[in-house]
């Protein structure tokens, strides 16, 4: 057997650590020095693995640092349909914690030239994503050319409501169950509304009724007209009294027919038949035509409302 001739100091030391010489292991004294340099951080190395697997089962598996030059902490490439990064959480862990920078970074930058930029997909009855805003940060700012935010909701029965607390500007469509505050406005609740002016807290149906009492009487559908009044003229369109006036009625379109009141000289022209019964009165249009010798005829056309 040959031994090497620096064999006596490559023995075990008194520290139980065997001394080995990379030279003559390797043969390569710039691959010697790049290994040393690596391992003992005086000069920074590139290492280069066909891949790595690391395991510490009583901390932190792996730690980063890059303290200089503005290099980035780490840079991951992915290949084909391969993440860049896939990150398992463990039992009760979060999958991934981001915190920003010191002064002025962000805790995420996404740059996604062709695709979308972020995309979440949560468990059943999870969250996709769960945000909660710090001091008076919003909770999130969006700038971008086309749609800042799009929420595709559930399923539209358990899952597909979207709850914003806080301050929202903007233009949201949608059907809105429940608005609390509303700048510059009173909140309201489905078809409910404060009655405006006095007194407080009458219904909207007792103003209604009051108007209508206060509108000309019309004539309703189905009800007798008393002492119902008309003029009578001549060719010269003069009021002419003396004469003998007969009247028909035409009901919603139908073929005239007598009507079955009195008709009376009431004076200066005007002419009055005592009754119009209820029977004549039931239709939606009414057609009255008075006529007498040496007159023009007078005709009327009544629009009843409903009972």
């Amino acid at each position: 057997m040959t031994f090497p001739s620096n064999f006596a100091a490559t023995v075990i030391s008194a520290g139980g650590v065997v001394s080995a010489d990379a030279t003559a292991i390797s043969g390569d004294s710039a691959a010697a020095d790049r290994l040393e340099t690596m391992l003992d951080g005086t000069v920074g190395q590139t290492l280069s693995l066909g891949a790595l697997s690391v395991v510490n089962s009583s901390g932190s598996a792996v730690t980063i640092t890059s303290s200089g030059g503005n290099g980035h902490g780490i840079v991951v490439t992915g290949n084909g349909t391969g993440e860049g990064i896939k990150v398992t959480a463990g039992a009760t862990g979060y999958a991934l914690e981001l915190n920003g920078g010191a002064t002025s970074g962000g805790a995420i930058y996404c740059n996604a030239p062709d695709d979308n930029c972020v995309t979440f997909n949560a468990a059943a009855n999870h969250h996709a994503l769960l945000m909660s805003a710090n001091g008076s940060e919003p909770t999130w700012e969006i700038n971008n050319q086309s749609t800042g935010v799009l929420i595709q909701l559930g399923d539209g029965a358990t899952n597909s409501s979207f709850n914003a607390n806080g301050y929202y500007t903007g233009n949201l469509t949608g059907t809105l169950s429940t608005l609390t505050t509303y700048t510059g406005n009173t909140p309201q609740t489905g078809d409910s509304f404060t009655r405006i002016g006095a007194p407080v807290g009458a219904s909207i149906s007792a103003d209604i009724a009051a108007v209508q009492a206060d509108l000309p009487t019309k004539f309703t559908k189905n009800v007798a007209i008393s002492n119902f009044t008309f003029p009578m003229r001549n060719t010269s369109d003069v009021l002419t009294t003396g004469l003998t006036v007969t009247g028909t009625i035409s009901k919603d379109g139908g073929s005239p027919t007598s009507l079955g009141g009195t008709i009376t000289e009431v004076g200066s022209g005007l002419y009055k038949i005592d009754t119009i019964s209820n029977t004549e009165m039931n239709a939606n249009n009414v057609v009255l035509t008075f006529a007498a010798s040496g007159a023009k005829s007078t005709v009327l056309v009544i629009v009843t409302q409903p009972t």
